[in-house]
């Protein structure tokens, strides 16, 4: 059996979650078969170096090549060039997204859908962004399909919802969460050092852009400011008042798209000294970030998984979220949950946490065990056992 995988959504490195997902999929799917044969085809005019163990398997061969994407999206629809040809051959090819490939009609092709969300808000994104849909067609990309992956059930539903995808031919398998390592004090003080990060912050952690509703976070943030001028009731072994109108806003991510207004409201605001922009992190340095945090808070407005509710409590960091799309499906009832329309309430709930520590424990524990629920081992058993079907 030899498998094509399509790398191309590695190319850019830019710390998306199909990212991840392919990287950490890949990295437990090569190792359990050694007599399954991998071909990697690693395309894009620039590109990152694949500078994973994994991608030098023994049984694993990479194409990599220099074709401009752009033109293998274009002429996929008129048939050519096949993929399976430029790795010399293939039985099946698994893309962990869903870019077009012109394939052979003997090679069944295998693809992993996260989400629809430019279905669901386009206005959340640019119209280049929507012209780039629009030339790839994800909808006839699921109706090409022989398997498709659905990250979540959300998905799968709009799958067959939106673009009336036959639901037998989906399977839902979900995304993994690495757990972090023992994490020392003078890794969090290096890191801390670092990034010049306060003692007391609540963090957001993801690309900025309208979906992830990073400027609910920061309205939400002025609102709880305002009423920490106000002396608080401690419940509970507390930090001080002080200590809590103290608090500070990590924002870290990287740029993604739309994000002007954010940095403009930012800039005029009453708090701009209070709210610290890292811009991307290291992905070791993540896992310090969600354990020096107090709270973890991501009121997305859609999510075809979401990693970093799921990231911060395997790292026992209290989570708010959404009670939207799949987070409800993935973070179950080991984070709060809130409407990401209501400022008020994103507010409200992040200062419970600051308010009840013993509630604050109780939460930490039970998103650990939540978070255990998702494993790397198990998503790549499921994937091959999927793809051989």
């Amino acid at each position: 059996m030899t498998i094509g995988v399509d790398l191309r959504i590695l190319a850019r490195d830019a710390g998306t979650g199909v990212e991840e997902y392919a990287k950490k999929l890949l990295s437990f799917l090569i190792p359990l078969d050694k007599n399954i044969r991998y071909k990697l085809f690693y395309n894009a005019r620039k590109k990152q170096p694949l500078n994973y163990e994994w991608a030098r398997a023994v049984n694993v061969n990479v194409l990599e090549s220099k074709i401009p994407n752009k033109f293998l999206e274009i002429f996929s629809r008129f048939g050519f060039p096949k993929i399976d040809k430029l790795l010399g051959g293939c039985d099946v090819f698994f893309q962990p997204h869903f870019l077009p490939a012109a394939l052979s009609d003997s090679v069944e092709r295998v693809i992993s859908f996260h989400d629809l969300s430019f279905e669901r808000y386009p206005e959340f994104f640019s119209r280049r962004q929507k012209l780039w849909h629009k030339i790839i067609n994800p909808c006839e990309q699921a109706e090409q399909a022989d398997k498709i992956i659905a990250i979540s059930e959300s998905t799968k539903n709009d799958l067959v919802g939106l673009y009336d995808i036959a639901s037998d031919k989906i399977r839902v398998i979900y995304s993994g969460v690495s757990f972090p390592k023992n994490i020392t004090e003078i890794e969090k003080k290096s890191c801390a050092a670092k990034y010049n990060l306060p003692e007391n912050f609540i963090l957001f952690l993801g690309t900025l852009e309208p979906r992830k509703n990073v400027l609910g976070v920061v309205r939400a943030f002025e609102v709880l400011k305002n009423s920490l001028i106000l002396p608080l009731p401690v419940r509970g072994n507390t930090a001080a008042d002080g200590e809590r109108q103290d608090l500070k806003l990590v924002i870290a991510g990287g740029r993604g798209w739309l994000y002007k207004e954010l940095f403009n409201y930012v800039g005029a605001s009453r708090y701009k000294d209070d709210i610290i922009f890292l811009g991307r992190v290291l992905d070791e340095e993540k896992e310090i970030l969600y354990s020096l945090a107090k709270v973890f808070v991501f009121p997305s407005f859609f999510e075809g998984f979401g990693f970093p509710p799921l990231e911060a409590m395997a790292c026992g960091t209290p989570v708010v979220t959404s009670n939207v799309s799949s987070l409800p499906e993935v973070a179950g009832d080991s984070v709060l949950m809130v409407n990401p329309y209501r400022i008020d309430e994103i507010a409200n709930t992040m200062k419970a946490f600051l308010n009840d520590s013993n509630f604050k424990n109780m939460m930490t524990e039970k998103g650990r065990e939540r978070a255990r629920q998702f494993s790397w081992q198990k998503c790549a058993e499921e994937t091959l056992d999927f793809i051989l079907k």
